[in-house]
């Protein structure tokens, strides 16, 4: 401890700058690294937001923001066209029905498979908890 402490009092006397941007730089990366585990507590636990369905989006967006292969969109919406690239109001006008039809079929589509999804998903903990209990039982 006192050969450190020497060794830091030889640097304040010959490198005062060089010193002070080092304390600088410590405190600046102690900041952010408070901030840093602050954000990460706070966004740790959230489930993944998936935004509202919009009549800009494409179907390529809404196939990544709810993880559905974009070809089951397509058949959800009765659009066969394979550009990329078009917004659900482009599709609607080429379709020639109205943007808030097409942005009820969507999602009624993905309103029935977010409850699909999830039915799976309890069912399957439902599964490994009652496996869960059943080894329990089964070590005592």
């Amino acid at each position: 401890m006192r050969n450190l402490l020497a060794t830091l009092r030889l640097l304040w006397a010959h490198h005062k700058p060089t010193m002070i941007l080092m304390a600088a730089a410590c405190a600046a990366v102690l900041f952010f690294a408070v901030q840093f585990a602050f954000d990460h507590r706070h966004w740790r636990d959230r489930p993944p937001e998936r935004p509202e369905v919009e009549a800009w989006m494409t179907i390529r967006f809404v196939a990544r923001a709810y993880d559905h292969p974009p070809e089951e969109i397509r058949a959800a919406i009765a659009y066969s066209d394979p550009e990329r690239r078009l917004s659900f109001q482009d599709i609607a006008s080429r379709q020639g029905r109205d943007v808030s039809e097409l942005m009820s079929d969507l999602n009624s589509f993905l309103d029935t498979e977010e409850a699909e999804r999830k039915a799976r998903h309890d069912k399957k903990h439902r599964k490994d908890s009652k496996d869960d209990k059943d080894t329990e039982g089964a070590d005592r």
